[in-house]
């Protein structure tokens, strides 16, 4: 698995950074993107900008993932960005 793709792993339920929220779709966005921000720093050094994980993260949601439903692993949610980079690379052609 790629750096980038184990760092979604910010993403899971358990962890408290997921939940029902005011979202549909029951992320709490911007506590969502704290949260992931701060695991990559402190995890892996790695600054990241609040505006890119607040992107993937509603790309994640156009495309199809619902976060909550039990499908948050890091395989699926990897998965889910690789499609999406896809996604976005397709569309600019």
């Amino acid at each position: 698995m790629t750096g980038r793709a184990a760092r979604a792993k910010g993403l899971e339920v358990g962890d408290g950074r997921v939940g029902p929220g005011p979202d549909e779709a029951g992320v709490q966005l911007p506590t969502t993107v704290q949260a992931v921000c701060r695991q990559c720093i402190e995890s892996e050094g790695l600054r990241v900008r609040p505006r890119d994980v607040n992107f993937l993260v509603r790309g994640m949601q156009m495309n199809g993932h619902v976060f909550g439903q039990g499908a948050d692993d890091e395989t699926t949610l990897a998965s889910r960005l690789f499609n999406q980079v896809l996604f976005l690379c397709e569309r600019e052609q």
